[in-house]
């Protein structure tokens, strides 16, 4: 059974095990890659849709940087597994067990 498709919400901690979640699924037999792939689609689209009624605000300074780095680190992973991801019911780009486990991987660390 697929995860939750709202991240938005989520730290990052959890929106990682949730892909993860989701992947392991799909490798396990439990869900198709066609229902892995639209997954993902809804995955990548929550953690956008309540962008929409914020206002940015200026930032302030920040003295940790290194941790503001790797937050952005962890963010770019999760958009890059899930845009792999939501295509990958399409065969030009089908995605092999070993692709997927490599995105696992990813995703921990």
């Amino acid at each position: 059974m697929l995860p939750t498709t709202q991240l938005a919400e989520r730290d990052i901690i959890e929106q990682k095990a949730f892909i993860i979640q989701a992947i392991q699924a799909h490798l396990s037999g439990a869900a198709t890659i066609d229902a892995l792939a639209g997954w993902a689609l809804k995955a990548f689209h929550s953690l956008y849709s309540d962008d929409q009624d914020v206002i940015e605000q200026p930032e302030e300074a920040d003295d940790d940087v290194d941790a503001d780095e790797e937050a952005d680190a962890d963010e770019t992973v999760i958009e890059s597994v899930l845009d792999l991801l939501m295509f990958a019911d399409t065969p030009e780009f089908a995605l092999s067990p070993a692709q997927l486990t490599d995105a696992i991987v990813d995703l921990k660390r």
